[in-house]
């Protein structure tokens, strides 16, 4: 009988630690990555899986549109959606916007 419990434990504690180590870590990004995407909101600045940059101009249930520094948009699954971009992104899209504006207004004056 000690045999068998013997024999238990070591499976049973590697089991643990593999628990420990790589299912829960993995199930809390799982979470927080699902709860970012149920956060998205229209104008949110935000990178895709396949590393394209665009700020959300539309919201489905499943899909979202992303609208690129260029002006042109695509339409993705929410589901594409990992992460929010910092601040200093959207600052660019600004500033490039506000030099485009800038080179409109010097073109009409000539």
């Amino acid at each position: 009988m000690n045999e068998i419990i013997s024999m238990l434990i070591l499976p049973a504690f590697l089991l643990g630690i593999l628990y420990l180590t790589i299912i829960k870590p993995n199930k809390k990004q799982r979470d927080s990555l699902a709860n970012l995407q149920h956060a998205l909101a229209i104008g949110d600045a935000v990178i895709t899986t396949a590393g394209i940059y665009g700020k959300i101009i539309s919201i489905d249930e499943s899909t979202i549109i992303l609208e690129m520094l260029d002006e042109s948009k695509i339409c993705f699954a929410k589901a594409a959606i990992v992460r929010k971009q910092e601040q200093k992104q959207e600052q660019k899209q600004e500033q490039k916007q506000e030099k485009e504006q800038e080179q409109e207004q010097e073109q009409e004056q000539k």
